[in-house]
């Protein structure tokens, strides 16, 4: 959260408590939002006017909740008030135990579930069940990625399609078997580009 933003929140947050009605009611809140800058710049330092400079602008921002529930199945809470902040050209990891969420959270960015989510936005969730069954696979790379592209009713996926996500071409005709985990996963990825394209 930048320093302007932060400083906002806390406008938010302290109006009620210390804007009681009555005859200083008006002069203080006029002053609150220079109170709360004041809070934010001693909470944040340097980094107040920092975080304001890094932020471009608004337009950066691809998505922005303030305050995100997520829960699974029967009301399990996964999420509470927290904030989700996705800008453009950047790359974000999500990172927790088992059972924290992490699959989740992703499905609902995937299928544009997350409340105030632009409808043109292109999200892709890779899921990586399937690459302990790409072990047993006799197809090569190039094979497997047409065979899959084809079950998402894509026609044209081929060489390109892998070139594009870092294969070399000697690695077209290697079996999907004795691919490593990593390269596993780039073929997933290379399906989901195709199916999202």
């Amino acid at each position: 959260v930048s320093g302007p933003k932060m400083a906002q929140l806390i406008c938010d947050q302290l109006a009620p408590v210390f804007i009681a009605e009555g005859d200083d009611a008006a002069a203080l809140e006029a002053e609150l939002p220079a109170i709360a800058e004041q809070i934010a710049r001693a909470a944040l330092g340097e980094k107040f006017d920092a975080a304001a400079r890094d932020m471009d602008s608004d337009d950066e921002v691809l998505l922005y909740v303030e305050s995100l529930l997520l829960m699974y199945g029967a009301g399990h809470l996964l999420l509470k008030d927290t904030p989700l902040e996705m800008k453009r050209n950047h790359r974000y990891g999500v990172v927790g135990a088992n059972g924290a969420g992490k699959t989740t959270l992703m499905k609902e960015i995937a299928s544009h579930r997350i409340v105030n989510m632009p409808k043109d936005l292109k999200c892709v969730h890779v899921d990586d069940s399937k690459l302990g069954l790409m072990s047993k696979s006799s197809l090569t790379s190039l094979e497997y990625v047409i065979k899959m592209a084809l079950e998402i009713g894509v026609t044209n996926a081929g060489r390109d399609t892998l070139l594009a996500v870092g294969f070399p071409e000697k690695m077209l005709d290697e079996p999907v078997s004795e691919l490593s985990t990593g390269w596993r996963m780039r073929l997933t990825i290379a399906v989901s580009m195709l199916k999202h394209a």
